[in-house]
């Protein structure tokens, strides 16, 4: 008897871990699935964010092409309007020889008028 015991103890020894052993494994499999499916959403958001990054980054190029454009605009502007006070300068010389000129103009007809 101490054989069939023996025997039945370890059968149901053998029954036992069987059962928890399947146990075991379903729960890891079900956790298995979860942790799969967590996986493969963090994988799709790292997608998403990979994609806003490459989109932002086509936009900062863009933006700092336009940017570049405006700073060689008003940096051509700032040109031409460094040369506003001498034209200025020059328009007033200008009007002033054109005046001189003038007077000298009239003096002379008077002259002309007076022979």
């Amino acid at each position: 008897m101490d054989w069939t015991l023996l025997l039945a103890f370890m059968a149901g020894s053998f029954l036992g871990t069987l059962v928890v052993w399947a146990y075991l494994r379903s729960r890891a499999q079900v956790q298995f699935s979860v942790f799969h499916d967590l996986l493969q959403e963090k994988e799709r958001a790292i997608d998403e964010v990979r994609q806003n990054r490459d989109e932002l980054q086509q936009e900062v190029a863009g933006l700092r092409d336009r940017l570049g454009e405006e700073v060689q605009k008003r940096s051509s502007a700032e040109e031409r309007s460094s040369r506003v006070p001498v034209l200025e300068a020059q328009v007033e010389k200008g009007v002033q020889e054109q005046n001189r000129l003038m007077e000298r103009i009239a003096e002379l007809r008077e002259r002309i008028s007076r022979l």
